[in-house]
């Protein structure tokens, strides 16, 4: 993993920005990362205190079973969250997530605001109409198959 550093991320905030969605200045809490493909995003059965907005890459969400069996979950494609359900549910470990490309994330310390996100409802309104639209994506594609 790359971190950018301070005079990067403000330039790469110009191309996107994911501030917008925030009701507070999430600049303090907010860097910007960069992964290689093959490289692990989320460790499995880790607790994180990082929320990553995918912005440009492929990644794949998988589970490993107690008998050694790999589950591909989903394909994950830019934009989207990464460890969204980690942040609703602080107890909760995270699935693994690996880069498939080259990927490049914001990623939110959420150890230092996840009170603020918790509260917030122009970002908890939007990860609602995230959550929902990937819920009929997969409704769909299972209906599919």
């Amino acid at each position: 993993m790359i971190r950018l550093d301070k005079k990067q991320t403000k330039e790469y905030m110009k191309h996107f920005r994911l501030p917008d969605i925030f009701s507070f200045d999430i600049r303090p809490y907010l860097s910007v990362v960069c992964f290689e493909a093959d490289e692990m995003v989320m460790r499995e059965g880790e607790k994180t205190a990082v929320l990553y907005f995918l912005t440009e890459g492929r990644a794949k969400l998988f589970l490993t079973h107690e008998n050694g069996r790999v589950s591909l979950i989903n394909f994950l494609d830019a934009p989207c969250f990464l460890g969204k359900m980690e942040l609703l549910d602080g107890n909760r470990e995270a699935n693994g997530v690996k880069a498939i490309t080259a990927c490049t994330c914001y990623a939110i310390d959420t150890s230092r605001c996840r009170g603020q996100l918790l509260n917030d409802s122009t970002f908890l309104r939007y990860l609602c109409a995230f959550l929902s639209d990937k819920a009929t994506q997969n409704t769909n594609h299972y209906s599919k198959n």
